[in-house]
């Protein structure tokens, strides 16, 4: 978004955007790697790729996300380290490669989210649960941390009350979480005077560099971050965190409706309220290397389809690009500059994976003009 700042974007209070510098199914589905080119018009037809990991798709396992060439998904909850709490899957040779992750000192861990830094390390965030320092009491707090792919935990940043959900690493080692305290939502009062920052920017090592939006610039409804899928349903909120090369961006869907950004170099920060489609639903959202920003959006009544993010007046937009294949839904990510996303005839809820029974669906490179 090489202009941004020169648009008219959504006027906010500088308390909620204190920037400063940072860097940053399946069944009969299939997965596809789409290839963006300078302009995205239309789509070739798709190329078929490998995939040896079909456990990837399992219905014990969260629904996949795309981080720096690997595709992750996981056990939502976990007790004991095992070899199948985390899989993570090359997108460059189809290859499964299976992490134990167990928290120090942790009783019980519930993993939201998960990305891949520039060491190949993982970033997990959620909640875990521990004894007290005298043992006879339960302490659950949120949490980030660094796992590389052998399980061995290199880093563990105890966030308190505040819940990381969403986490993307950026170009420089740092990484971003999004998160809130969970348990303010649903009571206006408390969220009135929550000045938790949802935004956060953490160095290699862990610390804490900067933090922005504070909850209480939402005096919205409810904000469930919780994902949706079988754990925690299907109405959640629709928000997702996107690092690119340039900048990272928050969605927040109903009832917020605003696109955050972060310039990565400045540090400079603008927010966009967004016209919704109506009957429409995003089901993936990621940048590309430019800073161009794609979703997947499924409709009740109509084909799901790729869209563009357009920044260029005072309320962005939803813009629809052509493709050839039948159905695009449900983006993954991005590898490099392109788009990992599923082919099928409709966009699939998390929670759907377990209805499938072909749980090993196609790989597909679809270049883009």
């Amino acid at each position: 978004m090489s202009n941004m700042h020169t648009q008219s974007p959504v006027s906010v209070p500088r308390k909620t955007l204190r920037f400063s510098v940072a860097a940053g199914v399946l069944g009969s589905a299939k997965l596809a790697v789409l290839i963006i080119g300078a302009v995205a018009m239309s789509c070739a037809q798709p190329q078929t790729l490998a995939l040896s990991a079909p456990q990837a798709f399992s219905h014990q396992r969260t629904f996949p996300v795309v981080s720096r060439g690997y595709m992750l998904s996981f056990s939502r909850t976990i007790t004991t380290a095992n070899a199948s709490n985390v899989l993570v899957t090359s997108l460059t040779d189809g290859r499964g490669r299976q992490v134990p992750v167990s928290l120090p000192g942790s009783v019980s861990t519930v993993l939201l989210d998960g990305s891949v830094n520039e060491s190949d390390h993982l970033i997990l965030v959620g909640q875990t649960t521990s004894m007290s320092n005298s043992g006879d009491v339960l302490r659950t707090t949120g949490f980030v941390a660094e796992v590389d792919f052998q399980g061995k935990v290199k880093s563990v940043v105890d966030t308190g009350k505040y819940t990381p959900a969403r986490t993307c690493a950026s170009g420089d080692g740092t990484y971003w979480t999004l998160g809130a305290a969970m348990s303010n939502e649903g009571n206006a009062a408390l969220i009135a005077g929550d000045d938790t920052n949802m935004l956060r920017n953490y160095s290699p090592e862990g610390k804490l560099l900067h933090s922005y939006m504070p909850r209480s610039s939402f005096r919205a409804a409810s904000i469930n971050l919780l994902p949706s899928g079988q754990t925690f349903g299907a109405t959640n909120t629709k928000v997702y965190l996107s690092c690119s090369s340039s900048s990272v961006g928050v969605y927040i869907g109903k009832p917020v409706n605003l696109w955050t950004e972060v310039r990565l170099g400045s540090g400079r920060g603008a927010q966009w309220r967004i016209r919704q489609l109506p009957g429409g639903t995003v089901t993936g959202l990621t940048h590309s290397l430019r800073g161009d920003v794609y979703a997947s959006v499924d409709f009740a009544n109509e084909t799901p389809g790729l869209y563009r993010l357009d920044l260029s007046a005072a309320k962005a937009i939803w813009v629809r690009l052509p493709t050839d294949t039948s159905a695009f839904s449900n983006l993954l990510g991005r590898e490099g500059d392109s788009l990992v996303h599923l082919i099928g005839s409709r966009a699939l809820a998390g929670a759907a994976i377990a209805q499938q029974t072909q749980p090993n669906p196609s790989l597909y490179k679809t270049a883009v003009p």
